[in-house]
C-alpha cells in the first residue's frame, strides 16, 4: 500500500510540474471609457492593449514611458484575458533587453526599429509578421483630428492587439489561461 501511495504522489507531483512549467503568457486588455463604452481600435475589435510576461512582471509600451516593465496591468483595465503557450519557454530579461527604453511609436510604423507600440512589440518578440493595418474603430475618430486620422498608415504593415490575439489563438497553440487551469484542476 505504501508503494502505491508513493507512485501516486510521484505522478501527482510530476503532473503538477507540467501544469506550472515555464511558458509564454500574453495579456490582452479591454479598455473602457468613463461611460463604460469599449475602446475599439478596429471596428468590432475587443482589445486595446497587450503585454507579455517577463519573470512575473509585464513588458508593454506606454505613450508616456515607452517600452517598460511593470508589476501590474490593472491600471489599464480590469478585463484581462491571458493566453499562454506551454510549448514556448519563458522569456528572460536578456531576451527583451534590446526593446527596453524605446519610445512609443505614435506613427504606428512597422519598419521603424527605433520605437514601438504595444502589439508591434509583442509581435516582434514572438516573431509574428505584420498584416495591413486598419484604423476603423471609434477610438481613432474620437481621439484624432481628420488630418491626424488621414496620416495614419492605413493598409500598411502593422498589427493591432485584436489581430495579434486572433493570430495567437488560431495559429500558435496559445490557449486561454482559464481553460488550461481547468484542465489541470480537473485531474488533481
Amino acid at each position: 500500500m505504501h508503494f502505491v501511495f508513493r507512485i501516486l504522489l510521484s505522478l501527482a507531483i510530476l503532473f503538477a510540474g507540467l501544469c506550472t512549467q515555464a511558458e509564454v503568457r500574453v495579456a490582452f486588455i479591454d479598455i473602457r471609457l468613463q461611460n463604460g463604452e469599449l475602446v475599439e481600435l478596429e471596428a468590432g475589435s475587443r482589445f486595446a492593449h497587450v503585454a507579455i510576461e517577463i519573470q512575473n512582471r509585464w513588458l508593454h509600451v506606454s505613450e508616456m514611458h515607452g517600452v517598460e516593465l511593470i508589476d501590474s496591468l490593472t491600471r489599464f483595465g480590469n478585463e484581462i484575458e491571458i493566453l499562454k503557450n506551454p510549448d514556448l519557454p519563458s522569456l528572460t530579461l536578456q531576451d527583451i533587453q534590446p526593446y527596453l527604453g524605446k519610445p512609443y511609436d505614435f506613427r504606428f510604423v512597422w519598419d521603424d526599429p527605433t520605437s514601438s507600440y504595444c502589439s508591434k512589440l509583442i509581435a516582434n518578440i514572438l516573431n509574428i509578421q505584420p498584416v495591413p493595418m486598419e484604423f476603423t474603430g471609434s477610438f481613432w475618430r474620437l481621439t484624432r483630428t481628420p488630418r491626424q486620422l488621414a496620416n495614419l498608415p492605413h493598409g500598411l504593415p502593422g498589427i493591432s492587439p485584436f489581430k495579434l490575439y486572433q493570430y495567437l489563438i488560431g495559429r500558435r497553440s496559445f490557449q486561454s489561461e482559464q481553460s488550461k487551469l481547468n484542465q489541470c484542476q480537473g485531474v488533481l
